[in-house]
Formats: structure tokens, C-alpha cells, sequence
């Protein structure tokens, strides 16, 4: 049996004491991101620093290493990590848990909207959750018209995606238009300290979500992606699609963002502003220290 996650997308806290009163909704089973993120000032996202860590995403993995009232500190293997040689580490909800046994042998159906929905049943179903781009389930049997059958952790087991919604066992980068066209797809949506789902990101949440949505796996923070397998190139040959790394004079790299050519990037800038194509400042282009290709 492995312990995955059950909810839509379980947030990553520093420390059972970490949340806030506000963040009750990203606490519950079933987790409501959405209201969690719409409820939140400015303020209360900037205060998420030194609170949140991360996101997981329904079905992904959890290595347990202690549980305490309600309460399970973990790692994630799906997101490497300096921190931690086996993923990343932080607190969890236990109630945000399940075992699964892995099926074996089967489709990988993985999410390529935003958020999609997954339904009870394939006709006038119910909504048993709202998932995110990149969530990745295994294929529970042939479509039923235009809807895909998916295992899920816990209850029901079974859930039905629509199949214009999935990508079924998808491998390999697309070419840049392709890869610019899927971070696009992001493009207005809020800054989210911490954040890896289709309901907020931070910038390296959004350079990892979008590179899992092609089953590549790259660290959770910034500058550790700059230090993976990635071709390291001189960042004033970087073609559309390339990844862009900053830090200032002297500290270590703080900011990715994805190369849109024409001297722009698409990037998740900062608190208070949202998902973004825009030309590189002379301040960016100062801050400019490493580019990397896929």
C-alpha cells in the first residue's frame, strides 16, 4: 500500500501550528482551495511566508515519517528537493491522506485544463472534485463517451473525468509554442506563496506544475531548478521556452520564469499581482544570472 493524497490539492504547512483561523477551507477533507484563495487580502497571502511550503495534488505520493494529533509530518517524492534527498518536506492534515494499492499496468490520465471537474457517474454526476492541471490518476477502464473512468484514493475509488480534459499517458516536451500555450493558460491568475495547482502558483510553483503536466519531473523551488539536469545555457542565447533564473548581487537564485522570446517572459511575479507575460525590465535583465533548456 502506498499513502497518497485524497483531497483536490492538500497544502504543505511548515508546522501543525502554521495555518491561520482563515485557512480552515485548504484544511478540510474534501480541501476547498478555491474558497480559500478567494476569501484571502493581499496581506493574508503575503503572511503565508514562513506558513505554507508547498501543494499536492490528488493521488500523488506522501512518505510518513511521524503522525501527531490529526497532524502527519512528510516528505514528497514527487518533488525533489534540497531540503530533503527523498522530496520535499513539510505537515499535512491526516485526514488529507489514504492509503491506495497502485494499480498496476495502467493508463496514466493526466489533467490538461486549469481545473477540471471529476464526476460520480458519467451521466448527470455530481462533482466529487474539483482537480488541478497536472494531477495525474490512473485509467480505471474504457470511456464511456466522452467521459474517461479514473481511480481515486478513498471514497468513491472510481470517478469519471471528461476525456477532452486529460491528456492518457503523455510523454515528452512539446515544442516551445506548445509549452508557452499551456503556461498560458495561467495567464491572470493570482500570485500564491507556496502554491502548485491551477488555483495559484508562485514561480516555481508554475515552471514544476507545468513541466509535470508532461510527466517531467524538476525540483519545487527555484533554485533548485537551476541546478538540475537542465542544459545549462548562456541566458542571452535563451529561445522561447527556455527557463530563466535570477538572483541579486551576491544571494542565491530567488525568481524563475519562462522565456516567451522578444525579450518577455511568462512568470508568477509576486504577491498582489497575477500570472504574467511581459517584457524583461532592466531590473529583471540586471537580476538575469542563469537560463536553462528541456
Amino acid at each position: 500500500m502506498t499513502t497518497v493524497v485524497a483531497v483536490a490539492t492538500a497544502t504543505l504547512w511548515a508546522g501543525p501550528d502554521a495555518p491561520r483561523s482563515l485557512d480552515a477551507p485548504a484544511l478540510a477533507t474534501p480541501s476547498d482551495v478555491r474558497a480559500w484563495t478567494v476569501r484571502m487580502s493581499d496581506a493574508d497571502r503575503l503572511d503565508l511566508h514562513g506558513r505554507a511550503e508547498s501543494q499536492a495534488l490528488l493521488g500523488d505520493a506522501v512518505l510518513v515519517d511521524e503522525e501527531r494529533a490529526g497532524w502527519s509530518r512528510v516528505v514528497l517524492p514527487g518533488q525533489p528537493s534540497s531540503r530533503d534527498p527523498r522530496g520535499y518536506p513539510g505537515w499535512l492534515p491526516t485526514a488529507q491522506l489514504a492509503d491506495r494499492a497502485s494499480p498496476q499496468g495502467t493508463a496514466i490520465a493526466v489533467v490538461s485544463r486549469p481545473v477540471t471537474a471529476l464526476h460520480g457517474s458519467p451521466s448527470g454526476p455530481a462533482v466529487v472534485h474539483d482537480v488541478s492541471f497536472a494531477t495525474a490518476l490512473p485509467v480505471a477502464g474504457p470511456a464511456d463517451g466522452d467521459w474517461l473512468p479514473v481511480h481515486t484514493p478513498g471514497h468513491p475509488g472510481t470517478a469519471w473525468v471528461a476525456t477532452d480534459a486529460v491528456a492518457v499517458d503523455p510523454s515528452g516536451l512539446p515544442a516551445a509554442a506548445g509549452l508557452l500555450a499551456a503556461a498560458g493558460l495561467f495567464r491572470g491568475l493570482p500570485y500564491l506563496w507556496g502554491g502548485t495547482s491551477g488555483l495559484g502558483l508562485d514561480c516555481s510553483g508554475l515552471v514544476y506544475l507545468l513541466l509535470r503536466r508532461y510527466r517531467v519531473t524538476v525540483p519545487r523551488d527555484a533554485h533548485d531548478q537551476a541546478a538540475t539536469e537542465a542544459a545549462r545555457i548562456d541566458p542571452a542565447q535563451a529561445r522561447p521556452g527556455d527557463l530563466l533564473f535570477f538572483a541579486r548581487p551576491g544571494k542565491a537564485i530567488h525568481h524563475v520564469g519562462i522565456c516567451a522570446g522578444d525579450g518577455r517572459m511568462l512568470h508568477a511575479p509576486e504577491t498582489g499581482r497575477v500570472v504574467e507575460l511581459e517584457p524583461l525590465s532592466p531590473q529583471r535583465l540586471e537580476h538575469l544570472v542563469a537560463a536553462g533548456r528541456w
